[in-house]
């Protein structure tokens, strides 16, 4: 390769490698160390999503594309166990996954028929725990209570700054949250968010909202769907010094014949 080439500034080769599809910026790691360098930076690391399911933890090519540095993994379907074995290696994972920020794991409603769901989600649980402490996202679909409250109580999440829960039934074993429920580990969490998104259908959160906002007092942005919400609640949020963005779609709040 030519001196002038290898002798173009990052941001010049940040130009041009950002017109490159993904695959021929993978192909441009192998040129030469200075473009493999500058390829594997933040600047388009942190762009990277890792998608898992159940049908790419059968390819050999994606288990060695999974083996790379990501910021944001996104589990479909109800595969974490795999996913904890065969890509992250055991508790390899907070080494190969040091710069992940971002977790979504929000499986599909057909599996909540599922007799092996509740281990599923119990992976789930430990693979938060395994990269809390770097994580500033976290976006999970929760079947029961107990599981939620396991993630919120996790001690170690030091720079999370966005939090997605979603509830979703389990039918008859459904219990809703109280406020006995939370604790001092549970609000510290709250109040390290500056962003909240809380989708309950189910109306898991209902006699819980004002213990939730009370505690994640430095919010910038808030997002709500749910069946109920109390006075207290609402008090709680106007109360709320750093909100700037909210939006709430209350059912028990909306006019009569509006459909939830």
């Amino acid at each position: 390769m030519s001196s002038t080439v290898q002798s173009l500034p990052v941001e010049l080769l940040q130009c041009i490698f950002d017109k490159l599809s993904p695959c021929d910026r993978e192909r441009a790691t192998l040129v030469c160390h200075q473009w493999c360098q500058v390829l594997r930076s933040d600047h388009y690391i942190r762009r990277m999503v890792l998608t898992v399911t159940n049908r790419n933890l059968c390819s050999r090519q994606m288990l060695r594309r999974m083996r790379r540095p990501f910021r944001k993994l996104n589990i479909e379907d109800g595969c974490v166990r795999r996913a904890l074995n065969v890509v992250f290696g055991h508790q390899m994972a907070v080494l190969r996954f040091s710069r992940l920020v971002g977790i979504v794991y929000t499986p599909g409603s057909r599996l909540l028929c599922t007799k092996t769901f509740r281990r599923r989600l119990r992976a789930a649980v430990e693979l938060v725990r395994m990269a809390s402490r770097r994580l500033e996202s976290l976006s999970m679909r929760f079947l029961d209570k107990a599981m939620l409250l396991d993630v919120l109580e996790i001690e170690s999440f030091a720079c999370l700054r966005y939090a997605g829960l979603f509830a979703v039934s389990n039918g008859k074993d459904f219990v809703k949250l109280s406020a006995l429920d939370f604790g001092p580990a549970h609000r510290a969490t709250l109040a390290r968010l500056d962003s909240l998104e809380v989708r309950d259908a189910v109306n898991m959160f209902g006699d819980v909202f004002d213990v939730i906002f009370q505690g994640a007092t430095n919010l910038v942005q808030l997002y709500v769907s749910g069946v109920d919400m109390s006075p207290s609640a609402l008090a709680a949020i106007h109360d709320m010094k750093k909100l700037k963005r909210i939006h709430l779609y209350i059912f028990s709040l909306l006019p009569r014949g509006v459909n939830f």
